[in-house]
């Protein structure tokens, strides 16, 4: 199903879900090995991706479903289907959707709405708080399958498939254009006063209790959540790792 959107009160979009592409490879398909090379040799170079790493992927004879790149644009999709048609490739390669949470306003209210991982599970954040709402429901191939799990004749009359149902959105009380002024004043003050660790600020509406703005200082950017956000946290690390480096 398609993630649900979070909007302002203003309805300006917050979080969205992107349509993007897997590709799945079948290396039990591989004819022989001057076509692993060629696929490890060409195709890492294409969606840039290890080289090693996609030989070793095309070696599993026994298998038929490997990732080989997962939630790529329509546009590097397109020039990769163009790759596989040229190789005739089409039985050895497939394309499935997949979907990518995006964050169109970066860091803006990104303590509060918190990210969706790679594997599209909620991690943090609002968008755990209201996953059984924004998820939406799976949909199901309802079939027969033979004691080996292979699936019996499909005009059999008791196969149903169920569609998908498309999680609902979200409309908060924060409107942007408060949040974004309350953020930046935060920060200005949090680097004016050398504060230690964080702050925090919370702008509410003292008729309804609504919250128009909720920010935290240091934050991060949900649509690059696996980086370090904070320059001397990374530096930090950096050199914890350097250390490690020269033990080894």
């Amino acid at each position: 199903p398609k993630r649900g959107l979070i909007y302002d009160t203003n309805m300006e979009v917050l979080a969205q879900t992107k349509e993007v592409a897997t590709i799945i490879m079948a290396p039990s398909e591989i004819p022989d090995e001057a076509t692993r090379t060629l696929i490890a040799d060409e195709l890492s170079v294409l969606l840039e991706i290890n080289r090693d790493a996609l030989y070793k992927k095309t070696g599993k004879k026994s298998s038929l479903y490997e990732v080989i790149k997962a939630k790529i644009d329509h546009s590097l999709c397109d020039t990769f289907i163009d790759w596989v048609q040229e190789h005739q490739f089409t039985g050895i390669f497939r394309v499935i959707q997949d979907y990518k949470r995006e964050y169109p306003m970066n860091n803006l209210l990104s303590s509060v709405l918190g990210f969706v991982g790679s594997d599209n599970l909620a991690k943090e954040g609002l968008e755990v708080k209201y996953d059984e709402v924004l998820s939406g429901t799976p949909g199901r191939l309802v079939t027969a399958l033979n004691a080996w799990g292979d699936e019996l004749p499909t005009r059999l009359p008791y196969e149903n498939t169920v569609d998908a149902e498309d999680g609902y959105s979200l409309v908060l009380t924060v409107d942007q254009n408060i949040q974004q002024v309350v953020e930046k004043y935060l920060e200005e003050a949090i680097n004016e006063y050398a504060a230690k660790n964080r702050g925090a600020a919370i702008v509410m509406d003292v008729q309804t209790g609504a919250i128009l703005a909720m920010a935290t200082k240091k934050d991060y950017n949900p649509n690059d959540y696996l980086t370090i956000a904070d320059p001397d946290v990374a530096a930090q690390i950096a050199l914890l790792m350097a250390g490690v480096a020269m033990l080894c």
